[in-house]
């Protein structure tokens, strides 16, 4: 619990970062026509800081929670199958080593934030395609089909090096084989995010016009 603590600390303190530090409105009004932001402007009374602070935080509590819940279930079940754990201590366990593996993508939004506060041109599109160590990032505008960039974006290194970290922390807290920890991991959180990435790309298709 504290180290779910520490890393729900840390997300807010780079949402919030992000939020007083980039002037995401201005951002978003550039990339629209005069006439769009005519209808934007009359309703902007209802943006109020609900729906700017308080609805994200939550979501990120929310998201957060489910998101490593999910990954230590499908992993203890993973390694429960394969005759490695048994308990709920092993379960408590696998959980913090999830919490401490996702600093890697605290450290993922890290650096976006530093890249973006120091670019002098920043634009909401530079924000929404920046992904520099992903398949995206290589091949995504050569390929310029958009139903694609999410999958592309998810191939990238910090996912790489989250599954070797939380690998390695399951491995040597509770005393498994590094090998066998790296297939249940690599398998089971693999499965649950191609299933994941497969469900948001089918909803692109859908929603896309």
């Amino acid at each position: 619990m504290k180290t779910f603590l520490i890393l729900i600390l840390l997300k807010f303190t780079i949402f919030y970062f992000l939020r007083f530090n980039i002037d995401y409105e201005s951002l978003f009004y550039a990339s629209y026509d005069d006439e769009v932001l005519d209808i934007i402007n009359k309703n902007k009374e209802n943006l109020n800081w609900k729906y700017k602070y308080l609805f994200p935080t939550i979501f990120i509590f929310i998201q957060l929670i489910i998101k490593t819940t999910a990954i230590s279930l499908i992993i203890y079940t993973g390694l429960f199958f394969v005759n490695s754990i048994e308990g709920t201590k092993s379960l408590a366990i696998i959980f913090s080593s999830v919490c401490i593996a996702e600093l890697i993508f605290v450290i993922e939004k890290a650096v976006n934030l530093l890249v973006f506060i120091a670019k002098p041109d920043l634009t909401l599109a530079f924000i929404q395609h920046f992904s520099p160590v992903s398949l995206y990032g290589l091949l995504g505008q050569e390929i310029g089909i958009d139903y694609l960039n999410y999958f592309l974006k998810s191939i990238n290194l910090y996912e790489i090096v989250y599954i070797l970290v939380l690998a390695f922390l399951i491995s040597d807290n509770l005393d498994l084989g590094f090998s066998k920890s790296l297939k249940t991991t690599f398998f089971s959180y693999g499965s649950l995010m191609a299933c994941w990435v497969v469900f948001v790309t089918y909803l692109i298709l859908n929603i896309s016009p």
